[in-house]
């Protein structure tokens, strides 16, 4: 059960912004319910729901001031 809220939240979050990344996605879920989610939740969701479609890798500045690589996600047509 708890699986099919996450999906609906992220469902909804894909609607209105089109596309997003990993960390853009945990941080609307952990601010819209009332318990949140880890990233390793977040990322077997959407990679093992054929709803959700990889579209790319974004970098992304971590907070040493290094590079790191996050995946974009969208729903699928």
């Amino acid at each position: 059960m708890k699986t099919k809220r996450l999906i609906k939240k992220i469902e909804i979050y894909l609607k209105l912004t089109g596309q997003a990344t990993t960390p853009e996605i945990l941080e609307y879920v952990n601010n819209n319910t009332a318990h949140g989610s880890t990233p390793n939740a977040i990322g077997n969701v959407l990679s093992k729901n054929r709803q959700f479609e990889k579209c790319g890798m974004e970098k992304i500045v971590g907070f040493n001031g290094g590079t790191y690589e996050v995946q974009s996600w969208k729903i699928n047509d």
